[in-house]
């Protein structure tokens, strides 16, 4: 005999068991693991009285049901619509039988990034893009809407969550699949505090100027010293201080003594005095 020889059969004795993740003990039989099977999985089980298995997706393999004994039901199709009834030696007229599914964990997205909610959520019914981001609490303020996209296997689908969102463009609304990623960058910011409106994040963008973020804030209010604002610049505890006269800027009104703002910028606007 060769010592190259590779033998062409294998023995499986099913006295080995293991736990599925149907919830159900399997004696070993054939399989990928147990006879390098590329598309059969046959192995025996017994149903307890009355046992149920969880509902879940074949994603490589067809399923095929032998009834050695007592009678076997499974409900099948994207929706469990379909119903098949398998019984050993006899038939059973007129049969109720209850199915309770518990959850379904075989077809996961994932949301990742602004959203209000992010994390994974089963698809247990067709969704597109627009009512599943309305599950996950929507695109948050600070999400960079614009630069959305879609993760399908080794493809990205680009996505302006703002066009779909804000403006109805439903090309972008596509249907979503299981496994999808749906991502959405989040922005770099630059926050406003003090006597604004609207205090808080603004959206940084390349064009972002001091007088829009304040605008983008709400404006300044009555109470405000809108020639003492400061601009806080830097990382950690040494921030560069920049003092800027915001009412010359707003009376020039061409925009030519405006400055771009920074990632990250903090604009203190304080209150005047009496």
């Amino acid at each position: 005999m060769s010592a190259s020889f590779q033998p062409t059969c294998t023995v499986i004795r099913s006295k080995e068991s293991y736990e599925g993740k149907q919830g159900l003990t399997y004696f070993a039989g054939i399989s990928a693991q147990s006879a390098g099977a590329k598309a059969i999985c046959l192995h025996l089980l017994t149903f307890p009285p009355g046992g149920r298995a969880r509902a879940h997706l074949h994603e490589n393999h067809e399923t095929a049901i032998y009834v050695l004994s007592g009678q076997a039901e499974m409900w099948y199709g994207e929706e469990l619509q379909d119903y098949l009834s398998a019984v050993y030696s006899k038939t059973v007229k007129g049969a109720a039988v209850t199915v309770i599914i518990r959850e379904i964990r075989s077809r996961p997205i994932y949301f990742v990034g602004g959203f209000g909610k992010p994390g994974a959520m089963q698809l247990t019914r067709d969704l597109t893009l627009l009512q599943a981001i309305a599950l996950v609490g929507g695109v948050t303020q600070g999400a960079d809407a614009e630069k959305g996209f879609v993760l399908r296997k080794d493809k990205q689908i680009p996505v302006d969550f703002f066009k779909l969102t804000q403006k109805g463009d439903l090309t972008q609304n596509i249907k979503l699949e299981p496994g999808d990623s749906i991502v959405v960058p989040v922005a770099d910011l630059v926050y406003v505090q003090g006597e604004v409106r609207a205090p808080g994040g603004v959206k940084y963008t390349q064009d972002l100027t001091l007088v829009r973020a304040i605008t983008q804030a709400g404006g300044l209010t009555q109470m405000a010293a809108g020639g003492r604002v400061d601009i806080l610049r830097g990382r950690g505890e040494k921030k560069e201080r920049i003092r800027v006269d915001v009412d010359k800027m707003m009376r020039a009104g061409d925009g030519s003594h405006d400055v771009l703002v920074k990632p990250d910028d903090i604009i203190l606007v304080p209150q005047r005095l009496f």
